[in-house]
């Protein structure tokens, strides 16, 4: 399977529906068996980078099953994205930087921003598949709401 660009840009945003849907497994099917996930902050008080998450993929998978044991937000996330660069491909590999604007609707429908950002993700060919072998998300908004426990 070659790398097709208009291939990586829906599995970028099948990425973020089965997020939406909180269909955890579905995410986890178009990754690698590798997979990893890392999420940082830039913070200009500390004058370096926070590190929010960083694992790979069995604490991920951990991670997605502790999900319903968490006091939550209630209402639900919507991922918005947008794939701005699609660079390095080759037959087998393709690196991927979109920007990522997170909204929170809550149950009486008032919508807020509630994170922006990006994603850099590194896409593979697996099983003769396209999968997102690395997801990281650099965020520039610092102040996280208590009770969000999902992947960005």
């Amino acid at each position: 399977m070659s790398m097709d660009k208009e291939d990586i840009r829906q599995l970028i945003a099948q990425s973020c529906l089965c997020l939406d849907e909180e269909d955890y497994d579905g995410f986890l099917q178009i990754c690698s068996s590798d997979f990893t996930y890392f999420v940082k902050a830039f913070s200009p008080d500390l004058g370096m980078e926070m590190v929010w998450m960083d694992h790979d993929h069995p604490e991920f998978v951990d991670m997605c099953a502790m999900i319903p044991k968490h006091v939550r937000m209630s209402g639900s996330i919507s991922r918005h994205v947008n794939v701005s660069l699609i660079t390095e491909i080759s037959d087998r590999n393709a690196k991927v930087t979109s920007k990522i604007l997170l909204v929170h609707t809550g149950q009486e429908g008032t919508s807020t921003i509630l994170a922006t950002g990006k994603y850099v993700d590194q896409i593979t060919v697996e099983s003769n598949e396209l999968r997102i072998k690395a997801r990281n998300v650099s965020l520039e908004t610092r102040k996280w709401n208590p009770g969000l426990h999902v992947p960005i």
